[in-house]
């Protein structure tokens, strides 16, 4: 009987452990938007959207929208989508510790993108484009030439950006924005 307290106690530490360590993503935003799509990439569920706010989003359409072959450039829509975040930023060359490899197949060349499964994990090298320290925000561009703005949501990163200037060169593990739903706007 004492060795199963003892095995149980084991479980419940190595559990809490586990629990303490702050997990790669934090929770996301939920966003609700209005916009007109400017392009679909059907192959990797890409869509960019420009809200009415003129604001530029592209948007992974998640497995929850089964309508993206009903939509086309042009059309005027509503979004709802959980924002795209940075978990990981550092300096070029040190490596990303927190980061898992994704399921995916592997690049062909160093420093290409980790082409992901859906909400996957995205691993590569970029330059940084602009940060803005205030709403802790950081645009950037990928090797293939695709320019992102996401938000940091955790502390360390979030200093870290501050020290940033257009041209530096980071490695970053972050997720696409991953549309919940896309709707005709009939309004």
């Amino acid at each position: 009987m004492c060795k199963y307290a003892v095995a149980l106690t084991l479980a419940c530490v190595s559990l809490a452990a586990v629990a303490q360590q702050p997990a790669p993503f934090e929770a996301a935003r939920t966003v609700h938007l209005a916009a007109r799509i400017e392009a679909i990439s059907q192959r990797d569920r890409n869509v960019t959207l420009l809200g009415d706010d003129g604001r530029r989003v592209i948007v992974e359409a998640g497995p929850a929208v089964k309508n993206l072959n009903e939509v086309k450039p042009g059309d005027k829509v509503l979004v709802i989508y959980q924002e795209g975040i940075v978990a990981e930023a550092r300096p070029k060359g040190q490596g990303m510790p927190a980061a898992k490899p994704s399921a995916a197949t592997p690049p062909s060349d160093p420093g290409q993108l980790t082409a992901p499964a859906a909400d996957a994990p995205i691993v590569t090298t970029v330059r940084i484009e602009a940060v803005d320290a205030s709403k802790h925000t950081v645009t950037f561009t990928r090797p293939d030439g695709e320019t992102r703005s996401l938000a940091i949501v955790r502390p360390d990163a979030q200093r870290f950006i501050e020290t940033l200037e257009p041209g530096d060169e980071v490695e970053v593990t972050y997720r696409e924005a991953v549309a919940l739903s896309i709707e005709p706007n009939k309004g």
